[in-house]
């Protein structure tokens, strides 16, 4: 089972250990709509998922 402690939290994930998944084929005004909303998110660079 999963250890449910870390819902939440911010949590450090080393960049060597990030695999990413398959690509996308994503509109353009999607890809800027997000990078519109994550550069007037109070400076962070992240979201809650």
């Amino acid at each position: 089972m999963s250890n449910l402690s870390n819902i939440g939290k911010l949590i450090h994930l080393y960049i060597d250990e990030i695999e990413p998944g398959d690509g996308i084929d994503a509109p353009e005004f999607l890809i800027s709509a997000t990078a519109k909303f994550l550069s007037e998110s109070g400076g962070r660079n992240w979201i809650p998922v």
